[in-house]
């Protein structure tokens, strides 16, 4: 094709995997980032939640959500809070949560998590409110 513009590749891509969603991606995700980005612009002045503060715990092995709610002394409730991208699968005990996983868990009971057995976890950091947000896409 050649060419490395939107437009040009949307009218102009003949893959079959190159679909409708795949056309409408890009510009839905630049308007998304558009609003977040400039919120008060569509919305006016809005509250908005704090971050919540958190501790990450890596995953060294796949492990169900009992396991590591009993380690870490939280609920799978309270796990499901702090991560959203974990699948209800994994939250009803389904399907475990992965190897490589970054946890997140309250302030404090990272190290729960990480106490001497047979480890499957590993505390990675601390992430203070002010800062999380900026790890949230790059980090889990």
């Amino acid at each position: 094709m050649g060419s490395q513009e939107l437009h040009h590749i949307i009218k102009n891509h003949e893959s079959p995997t190159f679909g409708f969603a795949s056309q409408n991606f890009f510009s839905e995700f630049l308007a998304i980032l558009e609003v977040e980005r400039e919120y008060r612009k569509h919305f006016g002045k809005m509250l908005v939640d704090p971050p919540i503060e958190n501790e990450r715990v890596l995953i060294l092995k796949a492990s169900p959500i009992v396991e590591i709610s009993n380690r870490c002394g939280i609920s799978p409730k309270e796990i499901s809070y702090y991560n959203p991208a974990l699948t209800d699968r994994v939250i009803i005990g389904k399907t475990n949560i992965p190897k490589g996983f970054k946890l997140r868990v309250p302030v404090g009971n990272g190290e729960l998590c990480i106490r001497p057995k047979k480890s499957i976890t590993q505390n990675t950091k601390t992430i203070p409110a002010q800062t999380m947000r900026f790890h949230l896409n790059s980090e889990g």
